[in-house]
């Protein structure tokens, strides 16, 4: 628990077990009183401060460290019931005890938050690695938007995320807008409940990495789109020049042009053939009892 993050309620209730932590030791050293000298018990503190320093932070384990010096005077030292001491002595031990819960609680929450943050980069670094493999294996990112919202809310500590893609996208009244940017130039925007507040560590670091991978996808998609539209493009060009070839095959020109795509072409067809063509001679043959037996041939040439 961050201390950043804490509400009003997280501080109540740190309270109150600062408050429980004190007497439940108290109540043991009461126990132990009549078996180890007394003095000797007021280290047993120690766990009361430790406790609220590890969940609540030094913060609220400095008051718990005061608390548990005045209860331990208040009930165990000499003159008992009263915030005076007898002897200069105790006033040492009780200093020596406050130092030692400080210094203790002091460490266990510092090796708290980095083990916090640990987990918090850990889960950060999981959440750019899906996203990254999923566009690896080619996943398309307006079907995977709604679960990299979901799981950047889990990651960030709010309750939902909405993503607009786009340099000018729509905001809510209830939204806290956090641009997403890749070299200067937004790609979109990442929107938060206006009440809760992602830690500042975690967009700093999260944001970036989130924008750059979106940036890609873009990317990628915008090439696909071109890609597409080219092969497009080239495949209706093709049938022109397949008519253009047959209806020029059997013509006497020359033809040269700049067609679409920049190909510029120049055809030359031979001179067609001529049209006159001449038969081979025909012998005609008189039908029997024509009145000469010799045949006579007839030779006919024809054009066309």
């Amino acid at each position: 628990m961050y201390a950043g993050s804490k509400t009003t309620r997280d501080w109540l209730v740190g309270i109150a077990a600062g408050a429980l932590a004190v007497a439940a030791v108290t109540v043991a050293i009461a126990l132990l009183d009549g078996f180890v000298p007394v003095l000797s018990l007021g280290v047993l503190y120690v766990f009361a401060v430790l406790l609220v320093a590890i969940f609540w932070g030094p913060l609220l384990a400095v008051p718990v460290a005061v608390a548990s010096m005045l209860a331990f005077n208040f009930f165990f030292l000499p003159p008992v019931y009263t915030f005076t001491l007898a002897e200069r002595s105790n006033w040492l031990a009780l200093a020596v005890y406050v130092v030692t819960a400080l210094v203790v609680g002091s460490l266990a929450s510092r090796y708290r938050v980095q083990g916090a943050q640990a987990e918090q980069r850990e889960r950060e670094a999981a959440l750019l690695a899906d996203i990254a493999a999923d566009l690896l294996r080619g996943a398309e990112l307006d079907e995977g938007i709604g679960q990299i919202e979901e799981r950047t809310a889990a990651v960030l500590g709010v309750s939902n995320v909405r993503i607009a893609l786009g340099e000018h996208p729509r905001a809510s009244s209830r939204e806290s807008p956090h641009e997403l940017t890749v070299e200067g130039r937004r790609i979109g925007v990442l929107y938060t409940p206006e009440d809760e507040e992602p830690v500042l560590a975690t967009q700093r670091r999260l944001l970036p990495a989130l924008a750059a991978l979106i940036g890609v996808a873009l990317e990628r998609k915008t090439l696909a789109r071109e890609a597409f539209e080219a092969d497009t493009l080239r495949r209706s060009d093709k049938p022109p020049y397949d008519r253009l070839l047959k209806s020029l095959k059997s013509r006497t020109t020359m033809a040269a042009g700049c067609f679409p795509g920049g190909r510029a072409i120049v055809i030359a067809i031979r001179p067609p053939r001529s049209r006159t063509r001449s038969r081979a001679p025909r012998t005609r043959r008189r039908p029997p009892g024509s009145g000469s037996s010799a045949a006579r041939t007839t030779t006919t040439s024809a054009w066309m």
